[in-house]
């Protein structure tokens, strides 16, 4: 029987230079999930609220949070790839220009007060 590290290098999962990542009871694995569910709703909020840097650091550590702690679940490469490539996006809200737009309207409620008052429009 091949063991971690000797006959196959680095099967493990887990860095060999490093210690191996603790075992969780219930409570604290439920917790670390509810933990990253809250950095998740944080991005979210951050993304209507167009905050780019809160959004940005509740992706980054939720992904760290998987790295770190749910890297033995084979579910977390998948979500740990949508959450960097998340991390791309811009939630920033570029408006476009609207003063011409709006010299035009003063323009045109100008002439039309003018015409009211009947004063000839210049």
């Amino acid at each position: 029987m091949r063991r971690c590290g000797v006959s196959a290098p680095n099967t493990c999962g887990y860095a060999l230079d490093a210690p191996p990542p603790a075992l969780l009871s219930r409570a604290q694995e439920a917790r670390l999930q509810q933990y990253l569910e809250l950095l998740l709703s944080q991005a979210q909020l951050a993304v209507l609220a167009r905050q780019e840097r809160i959004y940005r650091d509740s992706l980054a550590r939720a992904v760290q949070l998987l790295d770190v702690h749910f890297g033995f679940d084979p579910r977390a490469p998948a979500l740990r790839a949508e959450l960097v490539g998340l991390q791309t996006e811009s939630v920033a809200l570029t408006l476009p220009d609207i003063s011409s737009s709006r010299e035009r309207v003063r323009e045109y409620l100008a002439r039309d007060a003018q015409r009211r008052a009947g004063v000839a429009p210049r």
